[in-house]
């Protein structure tokens, strides 16, 4: 079967609807964490908000950590089975996780409360192109190339739009800590 992000996003997201959908699903994969991962502190799925795109990653992220409770819960009644990801699989929300990262870290950034953060866009924008880029490079013919592409697109459709946005660099260049500096290391037109 061909593989994209998409696919192994929404077989995660399945799942953890499903599960949190009933307290007594919930309370029964406690249980099964338990006995399983009694090491593990977070024993609840999270659950995806469809207006944040960062809670796909702490979604991936969470069942990823509960990949063996997730297992033997499955296993345990034989209507689950259909929710079921193989080693390979979970190898893939790994690459994704991983992919998504960097989104994660820009998002932890430029959402800040403490400080204003829209200097930080300019730099945040080409870090994670650079970061897309280069895996790429490393990624030629893999499973998820095709969903990294498209990531790029859209990632080099939004930026386009904010270098169309003087805000966006002016704010790079008054900020202190910055300045010209990014212009200089990054050529990138003012």
């Amino acid at each position: 079967m061909f593989w994209t992000a998409g696919t192994i996003i929404r077989r995660v997201r399945d799942f953890t609807k499903y599960i949190n959908g009933s307290p007594q699903r919930l309370q029964n994969l406690r249980k099964v964490a338990d006995v399983v991962a009694a090491d593990v502190t977070a024993k609840k799925l999270v659950q995806d908000v469809s207006t944040r795109w960062n809670s796909t990653w702490a979604v991936l992220k969470r069942a990823f950590l509960l990949r063996e409770v997730i297992g033997a819960y499955i296993y345990s009644g034989s209507e689950l089975r259909k929710h079921a990801l193989e080693e390979h699989e979970w190898a893939l929300v790994h690459e994704v996780i991983k992919l998504l990262e960097p989104f994660e870290e820009a998002t932890v950034l430029l959402t800040s409360a403490k400080h204003p953060s829209i200097m930080a866009a300019a730099p945040a924008y080409s870090m994670l192109l650079e970061r897309i880029q280069a895996t790429i490079r490393s990624c030629e013919g893999a499973v998820l190339e095709s969903s990294i592409r498209a990531m790029m697109k859209k990632l080099q459709a939004y930026k386009e739009k904010a270098d169309g946005q003087y805000v966006y660099k002016l704010a790079t260049v008054l900020d202190p800590r910055i300045k010209l500096n990014f212009f200089e290391d990054s050529n990138e037109d003012i």
